[in-house]
């Protein structure tokens, strides 16, 4: 039998499972707009969904704590906000604890739990439904894919601005909205409807590379219908290595020790600037630097140097983060007392390098509408949290000439050494020019150093030019001068031992 609203009628012989009350966010992500939070009750293999006419920005919203974030990082407005939601859903929690006490008392109530609890709050309550699944809708089926899958928010985020932009290219063009309009023809239409809206092609290569990835996502769902992707090709940046460079700012590291010792008088810009110090020092991504403060690990220590050791988030890699200078050690240590990674790091980072006087104009190329061009913006607006990766990259392949490039990318988390030759370091036509004056000031100095070396063994055995090498050989032996030669004269002596 069923209740009046459509539950299932309790039969005293069954046993009673009382479901618990949780909120949830309507859009549960990162974004700064605030989202309905909802009071979700499941029951009989329902999920019924309650508001609770309150809201919270998702980056202030505790999952496990179920309560809005009061912390010194909000604005005061977002605070009192916060404050305000959280005695509207403590009055839900009490609310629900008087019902669950009636139960005890009248277990017949619990099929019509959620009828009674939006009765006393004086609330409505809507069902969830289930998708509708459209067959022939295909963009539809290319955000249902990206929903699903488990990348980043970041990463899923960028997905749907791309689907965005096929969606747009579709009705422009007016296409089908079908996986069967995927064909060469469309793709280069799609190529061209983006060059028209002058979007860079860096823009429109990684939109490119995004689609043809949830086509790939897409297929493994029907797979009866796959895309071959291999047909559809990106753009070409046609960038060389200079001209990609061009906008990268790099600081040295005596630039980011007066950066650290710059107090800035906002709490939140101090930690923002203070992270991006101790990223430019260690070479992590945004997102493991994002482990590190949420997971706080201890240094391993090998050969007596202490490193951290995670997992890259991005492709599960193993890093060996050396902390070695007083200004890592500062640094861990500080990273290691703060409570949680700050919100809106990439834009406070802007903001911070403002405050630090960096609006120098620079100049840069860009291509943009495929046509290569010329751009400016205060050197602020250039910098962001990649930024770090390209500055502990370039400062430590110029500190330490001798290390292979391999072992860097042990520290930076990359499977080979190709993508810190061909992106991540920036040359210097100055320091390069002068390292290439000391190798061959150092060679020239040791070449000429040798060949004084073998004068003075020449004349000390008392040989001319016309005594046999096998004869100079012996001499040098019979006068048991071998433990105080250089290993270039023993070098020397073999080589002459060995000539007929």
């Amino acid at each position: 039998m069923e209740t009046k609203n459509g539950n299932q009628k309790w039969k005293p012989n069954e046993q009673i499972y009382v479901p618990k009350l949780r909120f949830n966010l309507r859009h549960n992500s990162k974004q700064t707009k605030h989202t309905l939070i909802y009071a979700v009750i499941r029951y009989n293999g329902k999920k019924h969904l309650i508001n609770t006419n309150v809201k919270v920005i998702p980056s202030q919203w505790s999952v496990d704590k179920q309560r809005c974030l009061i912390s010194n990082f909000n604005t005061t407005i977002d605070n009192y906000n916060n404050h305000i939601a959280n005695d509207r859903l403590q009055a839900f929690d009490e609310c629900y604890a008087t019902i669950i006490n009636d139960i005890n008392e009248n277990p017949s109530l619990v099929c019509d739990i959620c009828t009674i609890f939006v009765q006393r709050l004086g609330l409505t309550y809507k069902r969830k439904k289930k998708m509708s699944k459209s067959s022939n809708s295909f963009i539809a089926s290319l955000y249902d894919v990206n929903l699903k899958s488990n990348k980043e928010f970041g990463t899923k985020k960028g997905k749907e601005s791309s689907i965005n932009k096929l969606k747009e290219f579709f009705t422009a063009y007016k296409i089908k909205d079908s996986y069967v309009s995927i064909n060469v023809p469309t793709w280069k239409n799609f190529e061209m409807f983006m060059l028209n809206q002058n979007l860079k092609n860096s823009t429109i290569m990684t939109t490119q590379q995004n689609i043809k990835a949830l086509f790939n996502e897409w297929s493994e769902y029907h797979y009866e219908t796959p895309i071959n992707t291999k047909v559809l090709h990106n753009i070409n940046v046609k960038l060389s290595y200079e001209q990609k460079q061009s906008s990268v700012i790099i600081y040295s590291t005596e630039e980011l020790v007066k950066f650290y010792h710059t107090k800035l008088s906002n709490e939140k810009y101090e930690v923002v600037k203070n992270l991006f110090i101790f990223q430019c020092v260690v070479g992590v991504r945004v997102s493991d630097l994002e482990q590190i403060v949420k997971l706080k690990p201890q240094l391993n220590y090998k050969e007596g140097v202490g490193f951290i050791i995670i997992q890259s988030k991005k492709n599960n890699a193993d890093c060996y983060i050396p902390i070695i200078n007083t200004l890592d050690k500062e640094l861990y240590n500080w990273v290691c007392t703060l409570e949680r990674f700050p919100k809106q790091y990439a834009n406070n980072l802007k903001k911070v390098f403002q405050l630090l006087g960096e609006t120098e104009i620079v100049e840069y190329t860009e291509n943009k509408g495929n046509k290569i061009v010329t751009a400016s913006k205060p050197k602020y607006q250039l910098i962001h949290p990649h930024t770090a990766r390209h500055i502990w990259i370039t400062n430590m392949r110029y500190k330490y000439t001798d290390v292979e490039l391999d072992l860097f990318a042990l520290v930076s988390g990359h499977t080979t050494d190709n993508m810190l030759k061909e992106t991540y370091i920036k040359r210097n036509k100055e320091k390069d020019i002068a390292r290439l004056a000391d190798v061959l000031k150092t060679k020239q100095q040791t070449t000429n150093d040798f060949q004084s070396q073998k004068q003075q063994l020449l004349t000390l055995v008392g040989v001319n030019d016309n005594t046999p090498n096998t004869e100079i050989v012996q001499r040098v032996k019979n006068e048991m001068m071998m433990e105080q030669l250089t290993d270039s004269m023993i070098d020397f002596l073999n080589k002459m031992k060995s000539k007929k």
